[in-house]
């Protein structure tokens, strides 16, 4: 029990840390001799977080749970798709069910 939330918790957090790595991989591809890093992702993530706060006062609550809940629902896709690892009791019908 214990092994299945870890391995849950490790493919939350393999999807978190390396999904910007994929995506700057993916740019400098397809924008070969441009000059840009494979590691751009994380340097403009590091930006958005480290920027001021500004909710206008007529905002409503909307505004603020907006990004939480969306941020939410792609947390919880790693949740549902194996990524790590395929860990079943059964035989292998399982395994190819899992993976088409």
């Amino acid at each position: 029990m214990l092994d299945d939330i870890v391995l849950q918790c490790g493919q939350v957090l393999t999807v978190i840390w390396l999904s910007p790595l994929l995506h700057g991989f993916v740019v400098t591809t397809e924008e070969r001799g441009q000059g840009r890093s494979i590691f751009q992702p994380y340097r403009d993530l590091w930006k958005l977080f480290h920027k001021t706060l500004l909710i206008p006062e007529s905002a409503s609550w909307v505004f603020f749970w907006a990004p939480v809940v969306a941020f939410t629902a792609m947390l919880i896709v790693p949740m549902l798709i194996p990524i790590l690892a395929i860990v079943t009791d059964q035989p292998s019908e399982e395994a190819i069910a899992l993976l088409v």
